[in-house]
């Protein structure tokens, strides 16, 4: 993979740079994406595992926002069921993966943006992101375990060592997010990731279950 846009993808841009495999997850205004992005992320993690110029990923997102949420959110039964089924594929090639990833917040990481972020190495944000669930979301992607990381649930601005790793300025969070990272990436973090997904099969069936259904029981959909 060169240092140019990689084709095939329409709900994530994917490129390297400087032995970085970034992953731009396309969201619109509100910081929403459509949930097939969540396929595209798996395909792009699987490249970037086994290209030999990505030494470390870094997935971030566009419009001043990271991911707070899907623009079609599933509703029904078999939506949730194959939405889950993607979000257990995602951690287990977050698992896989023998490099460094890490999520740089551009903008606010709600819900399922603040599980996918919790599942990476290491966050790191801007000044003015808010993360966090809203009153109410229910985990699927393996938030019941990844949120052991940082205490703090409710949605709040980003603090250092608190709710994210490192805040930088929002003027300088690329630059100081590369840099960082190019410094950073000799380092084992993913043996340390797989300590902490290990056990995320039982989480995730934990997650289903209270997903769907204990909301829907006999396959019931929403209104």
């Amino acid at each position: 993979m060169s240092d140019i846009r990689v084709s095939g993808f329409n709900d994530i841009i994917f490129w390297q740079e400087d032995g970085i495999g970034i992953v731009v997850i396309r969201t619109n205004e509100k910081g929403l994406a459509r949930r097939s992005f969540i396929n595209e992320l798996i395909m792009a993690l699987t490249t970037a595992s086994t290209d030999d110029a990505v030494r470390s990923v870094a997935i971030t997102g566009i419009n001043n926002n990271f991911l707070s949420g899907m623009m079609d959110d599933p509703r029904t039964t078999q939506e949730l069921l194959d939405f889950t089924n993607s979000t257990s594929t995602f951690l287990s090639v977050l698992y896989s993966i023998g490099k460094p990833v890490y999520s740089i917040l551009s903008g606010d990481s709600i819900d399922i943006g603040r599980e996918i972020s919790l599942a990476t190495d290491l966050i790191i944000a801007t000044d003015s992101a808010k993360v966090g669930y809203s009153e109410g979301y229910k985990f699927r992607a393996g938030g019941s375990i990844t949120s052991m990381r940082f205490p703090m649930l409710g949605v709040s601005a980003a603090e250092n060592s608190r709710n994210v790793d490192i805040v930088y300025p929002g003027g300088t969070l690329l630059d100081s997010a590369k840099k960082f990272i190019l410094s950073d990436m000799g380092y084992g973090r993913h043996l340390i990731r797989r300590t902490r997904l290990r056990d995320m099969r039982i989480s995730l069936m934990e997650e289903r279950e209270e997903l769907i259904f204990r909301d829907f029981p006999g396959g019931q959909t929403k209104a």
